[in-house]
Order: C-alpha cells, then structure tokens, then sequence
C-alpha cells in the first residue's frame, strides 16, 4: 500500500522493483500469515480499561466485573497483560480516597 505513494514522490521504477522485491520475499510471505496474540491482547485490555474507567464514573458493579474478565483474559492472551492489573487496583485506590467507593454496590446500602 505504500509502494505506490513512494514511487510516485520518487519518480521512478527503483521504488517499484524494491517494494515487488520486498513482497516476494518469502519470510515476509511466512510472516504475514502468521496470527499473532497481539491484537486480541490489545483489544481485551481496551475494553478491560474502558470497563474500568466506566464503572469508576458510574458506579457500576457490572462495568468493574466485565473490567476483571476482560483483563483476566488478556493476561490469559499474553502473559505480560499482568501489568494492566496494577494500573486497575491504582485507579480504584484513587477513586476510594477521593470518597468515592470503587465499587458501587458498596456504597448502596
């Protein structure tokens, strides 16, 4: 996709030969085929942190649950998804010394 625009700037076929060169190589053929966990881990831990920032303002139960799965299955996706639980446990500890529950069920009497 970026062939085109680059040869154009360039002016010329080498940026043409080059990128055919690039895209018949065969360990970018093997690479490209490959599915990473990188993707899914990404998007479990958007979601896991959007959950979180959600039930924080809302005071939902439901939102911090599905903030838990979702973070528990991107550390089941790559294993260094472990990280995301301390930026989770900070934003609840500053959310309950502000004097705002973490949890909203808790502040329901």
């Amino acid at each position: 996709m970026a062939i085109a625009p680059t040869a154009r700037a360039a002016g010329g076929r080498d940026c043409w030969w080059t990128g055919g060169l690039y895209l018949a190589s065969p360990v970018v053929l093997v690479n490209t085929l490959t599915i990473g966990t990188e993707p899914l881990f990404v998007l479990l831990g958007s979601l896991g942190a959007f959950l979180l920032v959600r039930g924080l303002r809302g005071d939902s139960w439901r939102a911090m649950a599905g903030s838990g799965l979702f973070v528990g299955l991107a550390c089941l996706a790559r294993p260094i998804g472990v990280v995301l639980v301390v930026p989770g446990i900070a934003a609840c500890l500053g959310a309950s010394s502000a004097g705002r529950p973490c949890v909203g069920w808790r502040s329901r009497g």
